[in-house]
């Protein structure tokens, strides 16, 4: 499935408008573990 074909993911787009459409899941993925870390690491 693509992440196109994902109501899920396309829904949680909209909501954010955090990344561009056209980046795979990995990467939002990725990018969302990422500004979760930072946010954790300054909350230390």
């Amino acid at each position: 499935m693509t992440f196109l074909q994902n109501p899920k993911h396309k829904q949680s787009l909209s909501e954010r408008k955090i990344v561009p459409p056209t980046e795979p899941i990995c990467l939002q993925n990725l990018r969302q573990i990422v500004t979760l870390n930072l946010k954790i690491s300054n909350l230390i």
